[in-house]
């Protein structure tokens, strides 16, 4: 590609998207750990790999950041890219075995996504989360934060944790509300491919 941005429009939402060459490659991760303050959710995702040791080695290839209402409309828009990928290649597979994630590699600043997006082949499934903000023309712009691309497995797993997120955080802060005026819904965020 000549120019270093690629611009995707999403007509739906009218959200014009940004993202880097760096962006589009992805970065491939196998493990992911969720945590949530009454304001944000926080999503790790790692790449873990078996060391020659007794203890896997991983490293931290991406930490995204976004809102209750929205972390809500991702786990919504997970669980029906999971169902669309059953339907499509059959039930997905838990691998047998742990990967225990070194505490050493949580220690980076996060990239805040308020969109996101989640397609799937018969191999892979890609996440990509977006910042986006209002502009002063009709339509808002946007950038690609991170792209995260993962085994139907562990995807799977990545939707049971995000569920699971959810329901500690409404039991402790109370139900997560929609918010008002023009947000994507998940029709909306499983629409910018």
């Amino acid at each position: 590609m000549s120019d270093p941005e690629d611009v995707r429009q999403d007509a739906s939402a009218s959200i014009q998207i940004i993202a880097g060459d760096e962006d589009l490659k992805g970065r491939y991760a196998n493990r992911m750990s969720v945590s949530h303050t009454g304001e944000e959710f926080v999503l790790d995702f790692f790449s873990v790999t078996p060391s020659s040791r007794s203890e896997a080695r991983g490293a931290l290839v991406s930490r995204v950041v976004t809102s209750p209402s929205h972390f809500k409309r991702i786990v919504a828009a997970l669980e029906d890219n999971v169902d669309k990928y059953e339907q499509q290649f059959g039930e997905i597979e838990e691998p047998r075995g742990q990967f225990p994630v070194p505490d050493d590699i949580a220690a980076v600043q996060g990239r805040y996504a308020n969109l996101m997006s989640v397609s799937h082949t018969g191999e892979e499934f890609v996440l990509d989360f977006f910042s986006v903000t209002p502009s002063s023309r009709s339509e808002a712009r946007g950038a690609l934060v991170s792209r995260v691309v993962t085994s139907p497995s562990h995807f799977k797993r990545i939707v049971a944790a995000l569920e699971d997120n959810v329901d500690k955080y409404e039991q402790q802060f109370g139900e997560i509300e929609e918010p008002r005026g023009q947000f994507p819904v998940p029709d909306d965020i499983a629409a910018v491919h």
